[in-house]
């Protein structure tokens, strides 16, 4: 895939975040984005086919808004900013739902297991008879 793979946002928003006089609020809605888009990636989302597409176009929407904060357009970069930051919050939650499924599963999984082991009368580790 492509994007940044969670690479270079942060040390991008150092740089941008020098930009701040002169751009303003902009500097900050695009440091949230990065953040978030960091937060999506760390999340697993890049592994998980439903989340993907969100997070690599969260990734593009923060390119474009990191070039308008350089270009001193810092409306334009609140704007692309935003775009990012909610598409990487969904890819987040989209990635943290698939891992809590399976969690759940493997949960369910697990005690449908002890309950057939005790319906045989095995003993669990740990239990005496």
């Amino acid at each position: 895939m492509g994007g940044m793979g969670g690479r270079g946002v942060l040390p991008a928003v150092v740089v941008l975040s020098a930009c701040a006089p002169a751009a303003g609020v902009g500097a900050a809605e695009v440091d949230r984005a990065a953040r978030g888009v960091y937060a999506a990636d760390e999340a697993g989302a890049r592994e998980v086919p439903e989340a993907g597409g969100y997070l690599e176009l969260a990734e593009r929407e923060l390119a474009r808004a990191q070039g308008q904060l350089l270009s001193h357009d810092a409306e334009g970069a609140r704007g692309w900013a935003r775009r990012a930051w909610a598409d990487a919050e969904v890819a987040r939650i989209l990635a943290v739902e698939v891992a809590t499924r399976a969690a759940a599963k493997y949960t369910q999984e697990e005690a449908e297991a002890v309950s057939r082991a005790l319906d045989l009368g095995v003993p669990l580790s740990g239990q005496r008879r």
